[in-house]
């Protein structure tokens, strides 16, 4: 007989509305950023401080980066980012991806405002924004467009399926909880992968690929969630690459 239990599982890929046609710059000053050719289609919007409140206003979800353009490592997220923006600007609706020069000084204010201290940052602005919070999901062109669909879902995805629970806890991913993670829950522990027989009472289940596999959870306060995730997603041995996954 299935248990019917309250589980929460959230997946993390480990390592980090109705949208109008926006143009290349909004705010029309020349782009040094990268070079690119005239006639080429660029998805990624350019903002500054007199373009930058007035355009996220009109969005339930936008993406920023904060970037400079003596900074390496944004030359090198450069086409994964402009890559990802035209994925995104598939979806229906759209998810529209920006980037602010944090060293121009029309900029001042909104890279003060936002906190951003090193390059590149990414910030995810939700309800026109005023909720923020960093974007800690992958680097490379489709993880980065494959965590901002997920973002731009339902709050908790509900596993319905042996099949669906599979999907979500794969061996090459961290299921966890903060607010940059994916959530999920089902009412049968029965449909989870391993671990299932010793669901008894409304838990919080981790799974992950490393160390014990799995940990449970009974403190529903978020504080202490998120403390215990913070903890518990490291594993013991960390494999440092180049893999942008693993950033």
């Amino acid at each position: 007989m299935a248990l019917k239990v309250l589980c929460f599982a959230i997946l993390v890929l480990f390592v980090c509305g109705s949208a109008a046609v926006l143009s290349r710059s909004v705010s029309g000053y020349e782009d040094d950023y990268e070079e690119e050719e005239e006639d080429e289609e660029l998805f990624v919007v350019t903002l500054d401080g007199s373009s930058f409140y007035d355009t996220i206003s009109e969005y339930d979800l936008f993406v920023v980066e904060f970037y400079a353009p003596w900074c390496e490592h944004c030359k090198r997220l450069a086409s994964e980012y402009e890559q990802a923006a035209s994925i995104l600007s598939t979806y229906d609706p759209p998810i529209i991806l920006a980037k602010v020069d944090g060293t121009n000084k029309l900029n001042e204010e909104i890279v003060l405002s936002f906190g951003v201290r090193s390059y590149p940052m990414l910030k995810i602005l939700r309800s026109g924004g005023r909720v923020v919070h960093d974007c800690k999901g992958p680097l490379d062109a489709h993880g980065i467009a494959d965590y901002l669909k997920k973002q731009s879902g339902p709050a908790s995805f509900e596993i319905k399926s042996a099949e669906g629970a599979a999907e979500l806890v794969k061996d090459d991913n961290l299921v966890t909880l903060l607010n940059e993670f994916d959530f999920a829950h089902t009412l049968d522990a029965n449909l989870l992968p391993r671990g299932e027989s010793s669901v008894q009472k409304p838990i919080i289940r981790l799974f992950k690929p490393f160390d014990e596999l799995y940990v449970d959870f009974l403190d529903f306060h978020v504080d202490a969630l998120e403390k215990f995730v913070r903890e518990t997603s490291i594993p013991s041995v960390i494999l440092w690459d180049k893999d942008p996954k693993q950033r």
